[in-house]
């Protein structure tokens, strides 16, 4: 009596456990791009240029601002490690005469980061856009 109770939780407990885990992938890049805002009338007369050109970027490349972004053909950006204190395997799209200055800008100032403990295998490449000349990440 003893062992069939024994048999059937160690049936169960092999049951539950024999799921395999989950896989995190990338997000896919957007075909085309999402059209920018059109001004207010009085957004217009009251906004200035530099206070414009900070605020453009996409939901893919979220950390990545314009100034670092800026391209004229897909030769000109490069797919970076994403910076900050945590390299979780995310990629970010930049352009290659501003490599560097996106890591200096974006450096990690924590002296002890607690990291999450996973990887992202993120196989997005670099390219520009044509309509906005921004470096953007797409699926290959």
């Amino acid at each position: 009596m003893l062992t069939a109770a024994f048999a059937a939780l160690a049936l169960v407990a092999c049951a539950q456990t024999s799921q395999p885990a989950p896989v995190t992938t990338a997000p896919l890049a957007s075909a085309t791009p999402d059209p920018p805002p059109s001004p207010s009338p009085t957004a217009s007369s009251t906004s200035t240029p530099s206070s414009t050109s900070t605020s453009s970027s996409t939901s893919d490349d979220a950390g990545v601002g314009a100034q670092f972004r800026a391209c004229q053909s897909d030769a000109d950006c490069v797919a970076v490690p994403r910076a900050g204190c945590c390299n979780n395997g995310w990629k970010e799209a930049v352009a290659v005469s501003q490599k560097d200055a996106y890591a200096q800008a974006n450096a990690c100032t924590r002296k002890r980061p607690i990291c999450p403990m996973f990887r992202v295998r993120d196989a997005r490449v670099a390219y520009c856009e044509a309509s906005t000349h921004l470096c953007s990440l797409k699926q290959p």
